[in-house]
């Protein structure tokens, strides 16, 4: 029998697939026996109370840390890929904006590129057309020669999510992609990975606004505890009583013209039968 490589996926083959993964933080078990499957054009929304282990689905995901079960990305096992190889797969933006070196903007963004270390001058003219693209969507074209660490937490944000953006890895995880932005920075900021989903490329992101989750994103997954309680589509999951169990509250959607609002409301006995 031939073993098919990855030239030989089809567009109906997974992205990543886990099947009974867990993650185990010293005797912590920090997630217990997940599935999902990860498919092009998904925009995944990671949703859950503190401590539900959003992050840490995401670090092992990109094989930060270690993970027990069937983990592959494409037809590989994650835990098996060294870490050059992961970023052919993986790009990833942690909860972390913390920058202390002084380096120009441009050349931090420039990182995100597989094969330079941040020197601008050597990068192709097409990977700077890229570049001058990713910074100008993200609201950077004119802080280019500003030290990042001079910058607002917002502004680092998204110097780092333009970093991620430049990476040539098909899958970006990016955990509270929209933490420190002001609103319509957050909604600039979606719009800008339901494109890259959309374009083939998918994203997996831990996200707090509900309400943006739904707009935005074309499945949420639900952690309470370790544990996958709900995959579905964002609306479904958001009004489910999975979503009242894990979070202690019930959540209203409303619609508007530019999308769905939300509303909480103390839960009653009826909303958790």
């Amino acid at each position: 029998m031939t073993r098919m490589s990855e030239d030989d996926e089809s567009d109906n083959d997974p992205v990543v697939s886990w099947t009974c993964v867990s993650v185990k933080l010293g005797s912590y078990l920090a997630l217990e026996n997940i599935d999902l499957r990860l498919d092009k054009c998904d925009f995944v929304a990671i949703l859950g109370p503190n401590g539900a282990g959003k992050s840490t689905l995401l670090r092992a995901m990109a094989g930060i840390i270690p993970s027990l079960g069937g983990a592959k990305a494409r037809f590989r096992p994650i835990a098996g890929l060294t870490g050059d190889e992961r970023k052919n797969y993986f790009a990833y933006l942690s909860q972390d904006r913390e920058i202390s070196w002084p380096m120009p903007v441009r050349d931090v963004v420039a990182m995100g590129l597989d094969d330079q270390p941040g020197a601008t001058i050597k990068i192709s003219r097409d990977a700077a057309g890229l570049m001058a693209e990713i910074l100008w969507e993200c609201g950077l074209e004119r802080l280019t020669d500003r030290p990042v660490n001079s910058l607002s937490g917002g502004e680092r944000s998204r110097v780092l999510l333009a970093r991620a953006l430049l990476s040539r890895a098909p899958v970006l995880l990016v955990d509270e992609p929209t933490a420190a932005l002001d609103p319509a920075g957050q909604i600039k900021i979606l719009e800008l990975l339901a494109a890259r989903a959309r374009s083939g490329r998918p994203v997996i992101a831990v996200l707090h606004d509900v309400a943006l989750a739904t707009r935005f994103a074309t499945r949420a997954i639900l952690l309470e505890r370790g544990r996958k309680v709900a995959d579905d589509a964002p609306k479904k999951v958001i009004l489910s009583k999975a979503m009242t169990k894990a979070f202690g509250i019930v959540f209203h959607l409303y619609e508007t013209m530019e999308g769905p609002a939300l509303a909480l409301s103390k839960p009653r006995p009826e909303d958790f039968a």
